[in-house]
């Protein structure tokens, strides 16, 4: 019995001492031979920061916060690369930091009209929402609907799916079956539309033409929340 109670306490003891180390981390959500995918939660609002890596190259998607937690899940010797979703300030919260951190070289993409709002903190809601003005980096290259970006084994097609935001982009990794779709497609639900930029006809026109252009066990992986696929939501999101 006292045996027994030494084990449970040896197990309890490494279960909390993983949480302290891992604080907000989920784990790796895929692996194949040449590309990984993970995720955290970061900032005040959980917001799930995507980490796909390669033999040389990591991207980086919607760092909302905890950029220390962020580095320490990559190797920074890599080339590194941010891509922003859309401007909301919970989705950038830790890009200036790690544009600052990570070695120089570090690029970050996002839409036009996204990159412009990253900077201003009325757009980006920092200002008016939290009461603390964040402005964001300017953008190392805006992207437009279907762009490509290559880095390495990694081929990401951008696809602009605004209604949440303005400039909203989703990001397809067509490779492994997954879209990044940051705050428009949910498990069963969808992106808010009261927000400035926000227009609900929009989002849900944009969500409905992804469903419907995209194979149906695509992952769908959001900015908040657990995964989901389009098929899923296809036949039981009560908004599309």
């Amino acid at each position: 019995m006292k045996n027994t109670a030494k084990l449970l306490l040896f197990f309890f003891i490494i279960i909390i001492t993983l949480i302290i180390l891992f604080k907000g981390y989920i784990g790796v959500f895929l692996m194949s031979k040449e590309i990984s995918v993970s995720v955290i939660q970061t900032g005040i609002y959980g917001v799930n920061t995507y980490i796909i890596t390669s033999e040389h190259d990591n991207i980086i998607i919607d760092p909302g916060g905890d950029s220390n937690e962020i580095i320490s899940m990559i190797d920074t010797s890599k080339n590194n690369l941010i891509l922003i979703t859309h401007s909301h300030f919970d989705h950038i919260g830790a890009l200036n930091d790690l544009l600052n951190d990570l070695p120089s070289g570090t690029e970050y993409y996002a839409h036009k009209i996204c990159a412009e709002r990253v900077c201003d903190p009325e757009l980006n809601l920092s200002k008016t929402l939290t009461g603390t003005p964040y402005t964001g980096k300017p953008a190392t290259k805006t992207i437009s609907d279907k762009e490509k970006i290559l880095r390495g084994d990694i081929q990401i097609e951008a696809l602009h799916v605004p209604g949440h935001a303005p400039g909203h982009l989703c990001y397809y990794l067509q490779s492994e079956g997954i879209l990044f779709s940051g705050d428009t497609i949910f498990a069963n639900g969808i992106g808010r539309t009261d927000l400035p930029g926000g227009d609900t006809q929009t989002l849900l026109d944009h969500c409905r033409n992804i469903l419907n252009i995209l194979p149906p066990e695509t992952t769908i992986l959001s900015g908040h929340g657990p995964a989901t696929t389009v098929m899923r939501e296809k036949s039981s999101n009560p908004y599309l």
